[in-house]
């Protein structure tokens, strides 16, 4: 008989991997319409559409494009036409300063890259991340933003699923993620026997102090993925569903 974790396990994995193949999807259409831009800075550009910051309509990603790669002023100043809930000037801001960011990371090019190199990239650039936030040289890109495209890329690259060091790339939190892993602890599976709610903040913080969180999760996640041959990147969209209510 199946246990109630495994069982769980299960659902976590089957609906992250539907909800992977639909990012998959829409991250394709955009590099195809995109395909001379650089990998990263459309990853980059999409993830801006998942948290609101910016409405996902194509000349929402020529305009940041234009500015992510070319410091275009007039496109950084035209997103005022695709801003989402958060507003212009914290659309304006978090492209500014992932544009800062982007020009003191190690450059790759991520439709050749294999997944070591883009694991290598990752810790590299989350270490110069944190370093330029306490530094005080980018601010606004949290944990969450600068997980995001890491997590794009991995849908888009399905090649890397079976590849056995997948399960490095720290995978973004937000709001559902949390809720989901928060229903776990009250329901009391074991997966999350070590873990309290107090540890689990809704609200991402700075990039250094939210990082913590992350690593609580995606140790959870590892776990999980685990127990039924998935991975941590369609355990971390199960969350998603799980504390959207979708599971």
């Amino acid at each position: 008989m199946i246990s109630r974790d495994v069982q769980l396990a299960q659902l976590l994995a089957t609906g992250g991997y539907e909800m992977d193949r639909e990012i998959q999807q829409k991250i394709k259409e955009v590099v195809k319409k995109f395909s001379s831009a650089d990998m990263f800075l459309i990853t980059i550009a999409q993830s801006l559409t998942w948290t609101g910051h910016a409405i996902d309509k194509a000349d929402y990603y020529q305009k940041t494009l234009d500015y992510l790669e070319r410091g275009s002023e007039p496109a950084l100043s035209a997103l005022k036409d695709c801003s989402g809930r958060h507003g212009t000037e914290n659309l304006r801001s978090t492209v500014f300063n992932w544009r800062k960011l982007y020009g003191i990371l190690p450059k790759i090019d991520m439709s050749k890259a294999s997944l070591d190199e883009i694991i290598d990239f990752h810790n590299k650039s989350l270490e110069i991340a944190c370093t330029a936030r306490k530094d005080g040289k980018i601010i606004g890109i949290g944990a969450w933003l600068f997980c995001a495209p890491f997590k794009i890329l991995l849908c888009l690259y399905d090649d890397f699923w079976s590849h056995k060091r997948i399960d490095e790339i720290r995978m973004p939190l937000g709001i559902e993620v949390i809720r989901g892993v928060k229903k776990m602890i009250r329901k009391k599976y074991s997966y999350c026997e070590s873990i309290d709610e107090s540890m689990l903040s809704e609200e991402e913080g700075g990039i250094v102090e939210g990082l913590g969180t992350v690593e609580i999760v995606q140790a959870v996640s590892k776990k999980i993925a685990r127990d039924v041959n998935s991975i941590v990147l369609h355990i971390n969209s199960g969350f998603w569903k799980l504390g959207a209510g979708d599971l």
